[in-house]
């Protein structure tokens, strides 16, 4: 029988391939009903990101020429409630779009995926004008998160807006 030996530069070798390929296998696995992004806070599926993307674009009607990242700005709004809101909003976010899937939460709604597109705008005017309740809270939050991450884009600073690298021109004019 022959004695195996390795120094200790080969050890970690061997271990950072093993450490990498454990890695990517668990890159590579296959959700196929989880969201599209990596959560780290609340567990989102793949029905609940469909409606979280209707609601969104149906908030800000896009014409077809965006970028991807404004056609995608349902995952800025899915990571900044992973980020920024604490676990009871989570629940109520998760727990309220489960509702939108539904469409239980008002008489006059359906489910909103399968709504076509003026039966989606009448159902956030709906949303619009409810008392405070779980769905409000959701809505809110996917309203201002939506105009935040269309306002923080790069599309809208460099095409539709005034784009302008700090600190801007200089007015040697202006009093100080």
């Amino acid at each position: 029988m022959r004695k195996i030996t390795m120094n200790r530069r080969e050890a970690v070798q061997r271990l950072g391939i093993l450490a990498g390929g454990i890695w990517l296998m668990k890159s590579c696995s296959l959700d196929s009903n989880g969201a599209s992004i990596e959560l780290d806070n609340y567990k989102m599926t793949k029905q609940l990101e469909e409606v979280l993307s209707a609601v969104v674009q149906t908030i800000l009607p896009l014409d077809g020429q965006e970028p991807e990242e404004i056609r995608n700005l349902h995952l800025f709004v899915m990571k900044m409630v992973d980020d920024c809101h604490d676990q009871t909003e989570q629940q109520v976010f998760t727990d309220s779009l489960a509702d939108l899937v539904k469409g239980e939460w008002h008489p006059q709604a359906k489910p909103f995926i399968s709504a076509p597109a003026e039966e989606r705008t009448r159902m956030v005017e709906l949303l619009n004008r409810l008392d405070d309740n779980q769905i409000k809270k959701c809505y809110e939050i996917i309203k201002r998160r939506t105009i935040q991450g269309y306002n923080n884009s790069a599309y809208l600073m460099k095409t539709k807006g005034t784009y302008e690298l700090i600190p801007g021109r200089y007015n040697g004019y202006a009093k100080v």
